[in-house]
């Protein structure tokens, strides 16, 4: 009898730590889907700053965060969500980065850009240095392509924001050959006055590869470190909720305007900045 009593005890509290191990999971699995709600929250929140403004961006380590549950925006941030003072683990918050801005497209080991016939390729957003410095391009016709044509362009923006042409340089492939061309030239300085505005390149009749990095002389290849419109603009959300977290990053086409796609990371890790604990 006895040994039938301790089978039956066994049989229940297995069952019941089975039945707890359940439900724990389950309340696990529906804080990550919460997490994933707040992140998309996020996206959509980048999406509509993009819209309204193509060069939208948050500051370079920062975040822009909010409360969805009370609606409370934080502003542009980069203190740790369990440090706030009003922290609260049942609120749905997120934290989203928008950048678009690189310093080299298609150098040191990046892949070139491509960019087909009879198109338009335009850089913007370089920034007001107190050293000049320069935009190194390179580009290459495609295809064994005959006749092709490349022009370059530098615009400047006016005190009333007009955009004034103010260079400009044609470049024509040599018969029998495909044209690889690198120049370092005084395309870029810092004193705001001369400050290009818009880079701009057009191919005509030949599909081309293109490579740009801003470096620091005339004569050198020297990385500036100075950043400009990268083509795309990534828009990536972390959701919070109940000790979970997921991540979402928007890829955007700066050139179409078009969402290119949205990938997932659903982080498991148990410690680290990837931790599913914020």
């Amino acid at each position: 009898m006895a040994i039938i009593m301790a089978g039956i005890i066994a049989v229940v509290f297995g069952s019941y730590r089975l039945a707890l191990v359940q439900f724990n999971q389950s309340t696990r699995d529906e804080d990550k889907m919460f997490a994933y709600y707040a992140a998309n929250a996020g996206i959509e929140d980048g999406l509509i700053r993009f819209r309204y403004n193509r060069d939208a961006e948050t500051p370079v380590d920062k975040f822009s965060r909010l409360n969805l549950t009370t609606g409370h925006p934080y502003g542009d941030t980069d203190q740790p969500l369990k440090q706030m003072n009003d922290y609260e683990p049942t609120d749905q918050y997120y934290d989203l980065q928008l950048k678009f801005k690189v310093d080299a497209i298609g150098f040191d080991g990046v892949a070139p850009g491509r960019l087909t016939k009879d198109s338009t390729l335009q850089l913007s957003g370089f920034s007001s240095q107190s050293n000049p410095y320069y935009l190194r391009y390179k580009f290459r016709f495609l295809n064994s392509c005959t006749g092709g044509v490349v022009q370059i362009q530098q615009l400047r923006e006016t005190p009333s924001g007009a955009q004034v042409l103010y260079s400009q340089k044609t470049i024509r492939q040599t018969a029998g050959d495909t044209y690889d061309s690198k120049d370092v030239e005084n395309m870029l300085v810092g004193a705001a006055n001369e400050l290009t505005s818009v880079f701009r390149l057009r191919n005509y009749s030949c599909p081309i590869d293109f490579s740009f990095q801003t470096v620091t002389g005339i004569t050198n290849e020297v990385k500036a470190n100075v950043q400009f419109d990268g083509l795309k603009t990534y828009a990536i959300s972390t959701g919070y909720f109940a000790g979970t977290k997921r991540t979402l990053v928007a890829e955007i086409d700066r050139r179409s305007g078009q969402l290119i796609s949205i990938y997932d990371f659903n982080l498991y890790a148990g410690q680290g900045s990837i931790s599913p604990n914020p």
